[in-house]
């Protein structure tokens, strides 16, 4: 039986792995990258827009 790895790359512990956040141009290394206290991952969880205002 063959033992695969899994590699979950979330270098900023936001909940979003960093190609996704290449697709949604957020910064991979920066959990919150428009700065207004909720992280990448919880605006895009909640369906707001992780970049500014607005949803997505």
């Amino acid at each position: 039986m063959e033992c695969l790895d899994f590699v979950y790359d979330d270098p900023d512990f936001d909940g979003l792995e960093s190609s996704l956040e290449a697709g949604l141009g957020t910064d991979p290394r920066n959990p919150d990258t428009d700065g207004d206290g909720f992280s990448d991952g919880q605006e895009v969880q909640g369906g707001y827009n992780p970049l500014g205002d607005g949803r997505l």
